[in-house]
């Protein structure tokens, strides 16, 4: 009985048969006594139904987090401590300094408690901190390199081809790799860099030569488009309010 309570396809069934219902009553004459009726019951349970579905996803959520938490299949897993994900800010700012493509896209804890936040890498999800993405890497795009970077900390560098309409972009997701946790964190690599086709990691290298540049640098100086973009934007912003002021006052 729990489960059918919690799963969300009666309530998008009760929420189609109320509105329904509601559209229907709407649809009477206005002297019917039935019309404001049905218009009313029909509305009422389709938001029940809606405050359910979302009680009902919210529940999935938490089972689905507590399954990957809990599983004994996962491919590695590793505790980040508070000391580990302050060493990791500091890299992953510097990365991020580079060129603007190197932001971390991934969601992270912001004031990880005292006994630290899992990473656990899944055959397909993966979890960090309280956020389970059920998808892995592929939620955010599709992977076209994988790089693990050994240190204190270290980090799993994945970045990922989001296809649009009109140009491609890229995105980086940073896991943070605590130096106790090397041989987890090679497990996860070698699975992670596996999941990436050849001809992705083409197309993704072709596409973002300058990302990668920046990515493979030795040191965490600003890439020459970084540089750029510092003068670029301001000198931008004058040039447009010049061509107001232009406008507005002659």
């Amino acid at each position: 009985m729990r489960a059918f309570i919690m799963s969300p396809l009666p309530w998008l069934a009760a929420i189609t048969a109320g509105i329904s219902v509601s559209l229907y009553g709407g649809s009477l004459q206005g002297d019917d006594p039935m019309a404001p009726i049905l218009f009313v019951a029909g509305a009422g349970a389709a938001l029940v139904a809606l405050v359910m579905l979302v009680v009902s996803w919210r529940a999935s959520r938490r089972q689905s987090y507590a399954a990957a938490v809990r599983s004994s299949d996962a491919v590695a897993r590793w505790q980040v401590f508070p000391s580990d994900h302050e060493a990791f800010q500091a890299v992953d700012a510097a990365r991020s300094g580079r060129l603007w493509s190197l932001k971390n896209a991934l969601p992270l804890p912001a004031r990880p408690p005292l006994e630290g936040y899992p990473v656990i890498v899944g055959d397909q999800s993966l979890l960090v901190g309280d956020r389970l993405h059920d998808r892995g890497p592929h939620e955010f795009g599709t992977p076209g390199e994988v790089v693990y970077q050994k240190g204190a900390p270290g980090f799993i560098e994945i970045s990922c081809l989001l296809k649009t309409t009109k140009a491609p972009l890229i995105q980086v997701l940073r896991l943070p790799a605590p130096a106790a946790a090397q041989a987890e964190a090679e497990r996860a690599y070698a699975h992670l860099a596996a999941q990436v086709r050849a001809e992705d990691r083409d197309r993704i290298r072709g596409t973002f030569q300058a990302h990668f540049e920046a990515a493979d640098q030795r040191d965490d100086t600003p890439h020459r488009l970084q540089r750029r973009r510092k003068w670029l934007l301001p000198l931008l912003a004058c040039f447009i309010l010049a061509m107001a002021a232009f406008v507005f006052l002659r």
